[in-house]
């Protein structure tokens, strides 16, 4: 049951992506490279799912845009990355769906290694 609820709110984020698109880019200037934003969108992944973990666990809606939050503070920082650049480069990646393709299939890949090792 927990993973079928991981699934949907994984689909849902992805609904989001692909809904979110921002026509106006079309440079690769100042964009994050491929290989950090798969981990950095593995990481926001793990940390969406938390977040749901202790909304649930706390029952609290405010609490999970709290958490959330602060999960995004820390990845930023570990990656030395602002939400604007984030937000461009998502934006970006948008654009060329080929590219978000292998990126989600990448992020996938790594979410079921770590689901494995935590096993």
């Amino acid at each position: 049951m927990k993973y079928k609820n991981f699934y949907i709110f994984f689909l849902t984020f992805l609904l989001f992506l692909f809904t979110s698109c921002n026509k106006n880019t079309k440079s690769s200037n100042n964009i994050i490279p491929k290989d950090k934003m798969i981990s950095i969108i593995t990481d926001v992944q793990m940390a969406e799912a938390a977040a749901r973990i202790k909304k649930n666990k706390s029952r609290n809606v405010k609490n999970e845009k709290t958490f959330s939050n602060l999960y995004y503070a820390l990845i930023f920082k570990k990656y030395n990355i602002t939400k604007k650049d984030f937000d461009k480069s998502l934006a970006y990646y948008n654009q060329n769906i080929n590219e978000l393709n292998e990126i989600y299939t990448e992020v996938i890949t790594n979410l079921n290694k770590k689901q494995i090792i935590k096993k």
